[in-house]
Order: C-alpha cells, then sequence, then structure tokens
C-alpha cells in the first residue's frame, strides 16, 4: 500500500506540494483498518523512508536530521501511529462483539431446548400410566 501511495504521491506531486501526508496517513488507516497494527506500523516505516527518500530536499537521499523533518517527522508519525492504534483497536473491538454475539445466540438456543425438554418432562409426569391426567402431580 505504502509503496502504491508512493507512486500516486511522486506523479502527482505537482498538485499536491511537497508535503504528501494525508495520502500516506490514508494508507497507514485503510492498512490498519484491514490488516492490524503491526502492518499498519510497517506501513508507517515505509511512509517515513519513501517520504524522506523523494520529497524532502535534497530528493533521493535519506536523511532525518533536516531541518525539514524535525518538526513533521515527529508529528506525522504520532499522527500515524495513534491512528493505526486506534484502527486496530476498533478492529479487534468489533471481532471480540461478533463473538460475543455468537455466544448468546449458542446461549439462547440452548436455554430455548433446555426449555422445551422441561416442557415435555412436565407433560409426561401429569399423564398416569392410562393417559389421565394425575390429580397428585398437578403443577
Amino acid at each position: 500500500m505504502a509503496v502504491l501511495v508512493t507512486e500516486l504521491t511522486f506523479e502527482l506531486s505537482v498538485l499536491i506540494g511537497s508535503r504528501p501526508s494525508p495520502q500516506f496517513l490514508l494508507a497507514i488507516l485503510i492498512v490498519a483498518w484491514i490488516a492490524g497494527f503491526g502492518p499498519a506500523v510497517v506501513t508507517w516505516a515505509l511512509s517515513v523512508v519513501a517520504t524522506n527518500y523523494l520529497f524532502v530536499p535534497p530528493p533521493y537521499t535519506v536523511s532525518f536530521l533536516v531541518k525539514e523533518e524535525l518538526v513533521g517527522l515527529p508529528i506525522f508519525s504520532a499522527v500515524a501511529v495513534v491512528m493505526a492504534w486506534l484502527a486496530a483497536t476498533r478492529r479487534s473491538v468489533e471481532t471480540a462483539r461478533k463473538a460475543l454475539l455468537a455466544r448468546e445466540q449458542a446461549a439462547r438456543t440452548e436455554a430455548e431446548r433446555l426449555a422445551q425438554s422441561l416442557e415435555q418432562a412436565q407433560r409426561i409426569t401429569r399423564l398416569s400410566a392410562f393417559g389421565r391426567p394425575s390429580p397428585v402431580l398437578k403443577v
């Protein structure tokens, strides 16, 4: 995903200027949403390197101590990691919610089955050996 966004950003650099952060943040969000936190962190790392290599002067060099990156990189990194964590957390909560709903449905099905069994057992105990209701076991 980071490679695709890098290529798209490189091609559109005339239109978007020298700060391609929003495109990379979107890529990180999509990866976190679909694949989780670990792949989103990898996408973040690739995005940082790609941005530094292609868009920070001088181009085609990697240097994280240039003045253009001293403020932008930490802000981008903080936003990217927090955003990835939130999306991944949302994903894990949604998975847990689905599991709980499945357990609830199974418990309801089991409760209905037990209620039917109890009802059937009560009917059987009400009948005497000849098919008449038993006067002793009225419920």
